[in-house]
Formats: structure tokens, sequence, C-alpha cells
């Protein structure tokens, strides 16, 4: 700092120090206004470079956690979607358990086991439209669509490799899980083409499925809905089952007395030539429970299947345990990081208002002493008196 010489008045040397102080409180003080204002250490690049880079870091991180926060929450309401499906799936396994293991005894006759048939084909189809219904996005959950080699990937973490895969390799279908009856599956349709098709004429139209014995319904049309009138044979071909209307819409049963269950089919007014025929065999009871014997085999599918439902279950609840715990460290990772960027980024306002308040007093006295170094050269005056 330049020393002032009171007798030479040309240059005030005093009013230029007082003045330059003057400035440099000035620029502190709103320094330390801006940061009081908007409550950051750092408002500029200028303020700290390198800590503005360390701080713009931690924050891209802070957030970044946040989001994967969120996404664990999404994930896990997901997999509450998927673990409500297969619960509700359990439930109606535990139910045909009972009512299989009702018809495992000989105290039941073949009407009791008919009608305990009918409710296990009811709950079975409830099975197939449940694992078609827990969707999420459009998605199959349980379907067996989401496989290892086709998983779901949640983005669990900030970076961009940290990911959580879920899949489930089973289907939950009551086929998949080798329960399903007799019952409801229908043969390969069998269409048949031939010149021979006169009309007027008797056409034996053979079903070559191997087919169990039981109670069967059997619809017969033509590509453009014509109804024939039928009639069903035994697999020989010779004893005759029943006389039949088949349709489009229509189907009449028929029983199948023989263990190789091939079926002959004789129409009247058989259709024009090169004309379609498709049939469809649709079994109408459960031949699982037409025993004890075999409701006693049907029962041990049904414990494989609840296993089955049981082992997704686990892997549900594992993965979602997972998510939890990952949840509660990212939570803890997120509260750190905000607390660097916030250490970095942000004022300590009781600290900034002490010197503010210091700054404060100092640009009072700065301007009074540069008063004073103005009115100061005056006493030079006199020495001319």
């Amino acid at each position: 700092m330049a020393q002032s010489d009171l007798t030479r008045i040309a240059s005030n040397i005093a009013g230029l120090n007082a003045l330059n102080a003057l400035k440099d409180i000035n620029t502190k003080l709103a320094v330390h206004q801006l940061r009081l204002s908007t409550g950051k250490r750092i408002n500029e690049a200028a303020d700290d470079p390198a800590g503005l880079t360390i701080g713009t870091k931690f924050n891209a991180r802070a957030r970044g956690l946040g989001v994967a926060i969120d996404n664990i929450g999404d994930a896990k309401n997901l997999l509450a979607v998927a673990e409500g499906g297969l619960s509700k799936i359990n439930d109606i396994a535990l139910i045909i358990r009972d009512k299989v293991a009702q018809a495992a005894s000989d105290a039941l006759g073949a009407d009791e086991r008919a009608a305990i048939g009918a409710q296990i084909n009811s709950l079975l189809s409830e099975i197939d439209t449940i694992t078609d219904q827990t969707t999420w996005n459009k998605r199959k959950l349980i379907a067996g669509e989401i496989t290892d080699s086709n998983p779901l990937k949640f983005q669990t973490g900030a970076e961009a490799g940290e990911v959580t895969e879920f899949y489930l390799n089973s289907s939950h279908k009551a086929s998949d899980l080798k329960i399903n009856t007799t019952a409801g599956l229908i043969s390969d349709d069998a269409n048949f083409t031939s010149a021979s098709f006169t009309p007027g004429t008797t056409t034996d139209l053979k079903i070559t499925d191997v087919l169990a014995p039981g109670k069967y319904i059997i619809s017969v049309t033509t590509n453009d809905g014509t109804t024939f009138q039928a009639k069903v044979y035994e697999s020989d071909g010779v004893t005759l089952v029943s006389d039949v209307t088949a349709n489009a819409t229509s189907g009449t049963s028929i029983e199948i007395q023989g263990t190789d269950g091939k079926i002959t089919v004789t129409l009247a007014n058989a259709p024009a030539a090169g004309e379609t025929l498709n049939t469809t065999v649709v079994m109408s009871e459960c031949s699982e429970v037409g025993s004890a014997d075999k409701a006693r085999d049907y029962l041990k599918k049904v414990d494989n299947a609840i296993a089955t439902i049981s082992n997704s279950m686990t892997s549900i609840g594992a993965l979602v345990s997972r998510l939890t715990s990952k949840e509660e460290a990212l939570t803890i990772a997120k509260t750190n990081t905000e607390a660097a960027y916030n250490r970095i980024m942000n004022a300590d306002m009781a600290a900034e208002q002490l010197e503010a308040m210091k700054l404060s007093i100092l640009q009072q006295t700065a301007t009074a002493m540069l008063a004073q170094a103005n009115v100061a050269p005056q006493a030079v005056l006199s020495l001319f008196r």
C-alpha cells in the first residue's frame, strides 16, 4: 500500500487507499450477500471451479440414486402383481387338491365324481385366466414369457450397468403345471378334402386321434356352416353309438367305451366335391377322477403343481427381499451423497451472516475514512495564513 504524503496535495494517496479498501470490502460484501440470498456457496464457476466440478458429479449421482429408489418401488409393485396372481392360483390348486382327495375315496359314486370333475374343470379354466391376466404393461408375468433368456431388467443403481433381473422360467397354466385334465382339451382338427364327396351320399369320416374312455362332444361342419346328420360309431366302425345333429354352434354328447377311442362319423347329405370338413372333439368329463385309483394318481400331479407354484412365489419373495435391502442401502447412499454435495455447494448461513455483518461495519468505517482522507489536504492551507 502506497504511503500518503500530506504536503503533496496533487494526488490524494490516502484517499485512494481508502477508496481501494472500500471497493474491496464492497466486492466481498456483495459475494456474501449473494450467498445469503441464494443459500448457495458456489453461484458461479469462478467462486470455486474445482468444487463446482465435484459438486456437479455428486448432484448427478444423488439424483440417479433417487431415480433408482423409485425404480425399485415400481419393481416391487410389479412383483406384487405377479405374487398376487400366483397366490390365487395356489389357493385354487389347494381347492383342487381337496376335491381330488375326496374323489380318491371309494365312498363316492360316479355322479359325485362327475360333479367333482366338472368343478375341477372350471377351476382349471380360472387358473389359465389368471395366468393370462396377470400382466404389467401388457407383458404376462407368470405365463412363461419372462425367462432367463428374456428377463425383465430393473435399473436399481445410479450407473448404467447396475440392473436387477427378474424371470420365472415356469408357466403357470394348467397344462404347463401338468394338472390339465382330458376335459377341455380339443383334439387336433381333422380336415378332409375329397372329390368323392357327392351330395346325397353317405361318407365315413374318421378321427384318428386315440381318445381315452369318457364322454365327448363332437362338432362337424363345413366351411359354409352347413348342418349334417351324423351317425357316430365306436372304434370297430360297426357299433352305433347315437344319432346326432352337429353344426357350428351345437354338439352332441357321445360315449366312448373302448381304450383306442377311434371314432367313425357317417354323414348323410355329404358336402360338395372339394369342400372341407372341420371336425372338433372335446371331452366333457374329467376322467382323472373317474375312479379312486385315477384320483390318487392325479393327486400326485396336483402336489407337484403346488410345489412349482410355491417355488415361483419363493423366488419372487426372495427378489422382493433383495430389492428392499438394496432400497435401504441406496437411501443411505443418497443421503450421504447429498450431504457431500451440500457441504460443497451450499452456504453456511451462520458463517455467511457473520462475515456479512463484519464487512458491513468495515464498509461504514471505510466510507468514513475516505471522507476524512478527502478533507485532510486542507491542512496545507494553514501554511498560507
